[in-house]
């Protein structure tokens, strides 16, 4: 069976910098063991989804939104987690992950890649997921839980993917202590893995 995995934003602000989610750190290092003992050979292709906010995004504090700045474009910040980044190129990646950025516009939030409607479709059609009746598994794991990852899950169970979605939740960290996700998962009766 065909086997796709979803990292949601595994980048530096969201685990060691100015948007710091309790766990992420530890979540990052116990994926990156994870991929060590080559469980990524099962995947056929890895997706790595990106916040990418200019300076003045609206879900920053001094321009109205809850967050303090982060994840700015061209900064270290934004960067992937070099754990991540050295797992997944070091140990049995079938194929070099693709990314794809969101929340790019100033005046839009966009916790879900599906937000985006080109990155969104783009995502699901570089990995030929768009027949949905083709056998295949979405793994979705990354940060934060209760919102990236949780909208993500969300769009692909409004897309008619609800019976394809595997959650990782032992890679996942949220602000909440992952009581929406999991509100999510049970509602949803979702595998996980």
């Amino acid at each position: 069976m065909k086997k796709v995995l979803i990292i949601v934003d595994p980048q530096n602000d969201f685990i060691t910098g100015s948007l710091a989610v309790p766990g992420a750190e530890e979540a990052m290092r116990k994926f990156a063991e994870w991929v060590g003992i080559g469980n990524l050979e099962g995947y056929d292709n890895i997706a790595i989804t990106i916040d990418n906010h200019p300076v003045d995004h609206c879900s920053f504090k001094e321009h109205g939104g809850p967050f303090p700045p982060h994840c700015i474009n061209h900064t270290n910040g934004a960067a992937i987690s070099r754990v991540v980044e050295t797992a997944i190129l070091g140990y049995g990646a079938k194929e070099v992950p693709m990314f794809y950025t969101k929340g790019e516009e100033s005046n839009k939030e966009q916790f879900s890649i599906f937000e985006t409607y080109y990155n969104g479709y783009k995502l699901l059609n570089d990995a030929n997921l768009t027949n949905r009746d083709n056998e295949f598994e979405i793994h979705v794991m990354g940060i934060a839980g209760d919102y990236c990852v949780h909208d993500t899950i969300a769009d692909l169970i409004k897309m008619g993917y609800k019976k394809n979605i595997v959650v990782l939740p032992e890679f996942i960290a949220s602000l909440d202590g992952g009581k929406k996700l999991q509100n999510l998962i049970d509602d949803n009766e979702l595998q996980t893995l």
